[in-house]
């Protein structure tokens, strides 16, 4: 059995990012978890994995902004948490406020974009992440396709998955408080 050992990383809120620092770094490669915080306790909505981590992050947000992403009111956000709780393997996205299924949506995003702004900004305002480096590209295939089952693939906005049967994941927190802000990952300390 193999094992992946991931360090993460403390929760970051993404407009609180030093840019600048950032650009003058090399490109961080390995996995990243985005969502929400609501009430103090961290949603996962996402993982991905990506030989830049930060720029990849920022996609997400400019996604998110451009209308290529669902959008979700407040209340239905925070619901999306309540999903697992009842069993239900697919999130609804007829409750989502705009749905980018087809080209023409992201035309009436623009024509809604006023309405949509308010959903859109608390998306964007109370979007945080954390990351592990890995910079084994097979490593970070497979640990994601782990880190998903983990969490489970109905707690997500991820469409696919996958399983991993010869490599089994350590998570490691580099910061306590992860321990109780991710309660979705096992922990090894």
């Amino acid at each position: 059995m193999n094992k992946i050992i991931l360090k993460w990383h403390s929760l970051e809120k993404y407009f609180e990012l030093d840019f600048d620092t950032i650009k003058e770094k090399k490109p961080v490669s390995g996995l990243y978890i985005w969502g929400f915080i609501f009430d103090q306790s961290f949603l996962p909505y996402y993982v991905g994995r990506h030989k830049h981590i930060f720029k990849r992050i920022s996609q997400h947000v400019a996604s998110i902004l451009g209308g290529l992403y669902i959008v979700f009111r407040e209340d239905k956000l925070k619901n999306f948490e309540n999903y697992k709780n009842k069993g239900i393997k697919k999130f609804n996205y007829k409750e989502s406020e705009y749905y980018p299924s087809t080209k023409l949506n992201i035309c009436n995003f623009y024509k809604r974009r006023e309405e949509l702004d308010v959903h859109i900004s608390f998306m964007v305002e109370n979007f945080w992440f954390t990351y592990a480096i890995e910079d084994d590209s097979d490593n970070r295939e497979n640990a994601e396709k782990l880190l998903i089952q983990e969490i489970g693939i109905e707690n997500l906005i991820n469409t696919r998955g996958g399983n991993c049967l010869n490599f089994e994941l350590e998570n490691i927190p580099l910061d306590d408080g992860l321990i109780r802000q991710l309660t979705y990952l096992k922990w090894v300390r």
